[in-house]
């Protein structure tokens, strides 16, 4: 029995050991699970940052989207909606809070619900319902179901809703971060004596997200900045763009109605930019329109504005207005000032302006309206010869319409096979032979009938469908010069070829492959351009006519005398016809002023060895004049009016004598 009490003594200290024991294996086992919870809290809250760090992003892009989608509303007033364009604005607004709410599951969302961030999960799922909403307001209205009125209303609404959810968004996201940052910063304090390397690392981490998360909001800050710089200013001349443009015009003209005065506004194109931008380059085009806004900006007042609406048209408020007089000062020194030789990569280019003008109230009282009849105007100062000006009218409204009609009719006519030829006979003044023909282009139009070119072709020029045009011409007359060749093989065919044709990099290709299709010599097709083209100083469409000479093409020029003759030209190009102008023959042999030109123009081409053709021969004294002279050709009434081909008799020989 003495055994006993000492054996219960030593069970109870080998229990006791046993319970510190087991006790501190919970303590130290309850140290390793906190430090481990503290550990996952850790890295999931760093996780979260970089989620925090995500949203920041995704916010970014959807204010940028919201700002495209409003450069998209404004492209679209005064016009009708733009669908595909305005689609993919909204489905860009879309994309981020489709990807909020994607990358958040259940467990990021329960942690985030944890951290109090509910509210950007309900401004995601309200932000993506509005999209969807938008995005069917524009199905409905491509289905027929919703006016434009209605749609442009909804869809102004919702960006502006969109903008107000980017800028809610933030002060959430940045209030959710320092959460974390706070309970991340408990957590290593807890930790420190256990993990102090692992916390120091884990701090460093923390202050590298709060680094990005600054950057992020002064990277947004930055490019709301930019975006409004994009939005109102023109990148290339720094000038207000046409946005800014238009709600200046609004200020005023409500500066206007509350001191009783009057504002014009003024439409300002440049003449035949695209020549130069073609010829010379972007860049050169660039530089030229640098140096014509700095023209204009010189020419008005300080209080004035002028716009860069886009490519080369500008347009100008002229406030307090006390009469025509003083739009027209402005006017005046614009053309003067735009007209000054200007140097582009050495090289010196003159310029000129169409300019229309508006006066308000009397033309519009908004300042969409106002800008329309300026452009009209506009418009008018171009077809009355271009560097000049024009107020708007009620005429030039009825003359906008014409143009607009007439440009419909005119897409449709090739379609249509509403165009034809008839052709004017070439005669040897020799022997009276048809020797060949020129091509005339004639419209069949639906409701005026048989139109000349002189009504639609300066026309088809403005709206690039010259090109189109040219090409059908230029096939119908080879197909029927091969026919004639069968029966008069020397016969040849003259068309008309415009600047647009020659600056295209495809036009000498072309000419030799319908050369080829309808087996039709080279030389025996005569491509006639005007002297307007030297002006122009073009040197992509010389060099295109060097190119048609290599061919074997023969040249000529057109109305010879009337425009802007460079005998350099003659020499520098492989022409082989001068066409003396109607204006010389009709004043022959009466007039010695035409006389003298017209007998000039023969010796000067027979000593350069090259062929003349006489135009508008209507009488017999004039082809008495010029056979006395050896004119070797000519055409006119006198021998037939412009035929078509079915009337048109290649063999055909004339009275001369």
């Amino acid at each position: 029995m003495r055994f006993d009490a000492p054996f219960g003594a030593n069970t109870g200290l080998r229990q006791g050991d046993a319970l510190k024991t087991s006790d501190m294996r919970k303590r130290l086992s309850g140290i390793v699970v906190i430090i481990a919870v503290l550990c996952a809290l850790a890295i999931t809250g760093f996780m979260q940052l970089a989620k925090v760090a995500r949203f920041h992003e995704l916010n970014a892009l959807h204010l940028q989207a919201a700002h495209a989608l409003d450069q998209q509303i404004r492209a679209t007033i005064g016009a009708q909606p733009k669908i595909d364009a305005l689609r993919q604005s909204v489905t860009q607004v879309r994309a981020q809070p489709l990807a909020c709410l994607q990358e958040a599951g259940v467990f990021e969302r329960f942690e985030i619900a944890l951290l109090g961030g509910e509210v950007l999960l309900r401004l995601c799922e309200r932000d993506l319902a509005l999209a969807e909403r938008s995005l069917a307001d524009l199905a409905a209205y491509q289905a027929g179901t919703l006016s434009a009125t209605e749609l442009m209303t909804r869809i102004t609404a919702a960006a502006t809703t969109f903008r107000e959810y980017s800028e809610a968004f933030i002060a959430p996201v940045a209030e959710l971060g320092q959460r974390l940052v706070r309970l991340m910063l408990y957590g290593m304090l807890l930790v420190a004596a256990v993990a102090f390397v692992v916390v120091l690392g884990i701090v460093r981490q923390v202050r590298s997200t709060i680094q990005r998360l600054q950057a992020s909001n002064l990277s947004l800050a930055q490019s709301e900045g930019r975006n409004r710089q994009l939005a109102l200013y023109d990148s290339l001349t720094g000038l207000p763009n046409r946005s800014l443009f238009l709600d200046r015009v609004n200020q005023a003209i409500a500066l206007t109605r509350r001191s009783n005065t009057a504002l014009a506004v003024m439409f300002v194109d440049l003449d035949r930019f695209k020549d130069i931008n073609d010829s010379r380059g972007h860049a050169a085009g660039d530089q030229l329109l640098k140096t014509i806004s700095e023209r204009l900006q010189s020419v008005v007042r300080s209080s004035d504005t002028v716009a860069r609406l886009g490519g080369d048209e500008f347009a100008v408020i002229v406030g307090q207005v006390a009469d025509r007089n003083d739009p027209v000062l402005v006017a005046l020194r614009t053309l003067d000032a735009v007209s000054k030789p200007l140097q582009i990569d050495g090289v010196e280019h003159r310029i000129s302006a169409s300019i229309g003008i508006t006066v308000c109230p009397q033309d519009g009282e908004d300042a969409d309206t106002l800008l329309k009849n300026a452009d009209l105007a506009m418009y008018e100062t171009k077809a009355a010869g271009r560097n000049g000006y024009r107020f708007y009218s009620q005429q030039t409204d009825e003359t906008a319409r014409s143009r607009l009609r007439t440009e419909q009719f005119l897409r449709a006519a090739l379609a249509a096979d509403q165009l034809l030829l008839h052709y004017h006979p070439i005669v040897d003044l020799g022997n009276g032979q048809v020797v060949g023909a020129e091509a005339l282009l004639r419209w069949n139009h639906p409701e005026d009938g048989l139109t000349f070119p002189d009504s639609f072709i300066t026309l088809a020029e403005e709206t690039g469908l010259i090109c189109e045009i040219g090409y059908w011409v230029l096939e119908q007359a080879l197909a029927q010069c091969q026919a004639w060749r069968r029966q008069q093989p020397a016969f040849t065919m003259a068309v008309n070829v415009s600047v647009r044709q020659l600056r295209d990099p495809q036009f000498v290709e072309h000419v030799a492959v319908l050369l080829g299709k309808y087996a039709v010599p080279a030389a025996a097709l005569h491509v006639e351009i005007t002297e307007s083209l030297f002006l122009a100083g073009e040197d992509l469409a010389l060099s295109t006519l060097h190119m048609l000479g290599e061919l074997g093409v023969t040249l000529s020029i057109d109305d010879f005398g009337t425009g802007y003759s460079s005998f350099g030209y003659l020499r520098q190009l492989p022409f082989g016809i001068l066409k003396i102008d109607r204006s010389f023959i009709r004043g022959v042999p009466g007039n010695p002023d035409d006389a003298a030109i017209a007998s000039a123009i023969l010796s000067m081409a027979q000593s350069l060895g090259l062929r003349v053709v006489a135009e508008g021969i209507e009488f017999d004294a004039h082809m008495a004049f010029l056979r006395e002279r050896h004119c070797p050709f000519g055409q006119g009434y006198l021998f037939s009016l412009p035929l078509p081909a079915e009337t048109f008799d290649p063999g055909a020989r004339y009275p001369v004598v």
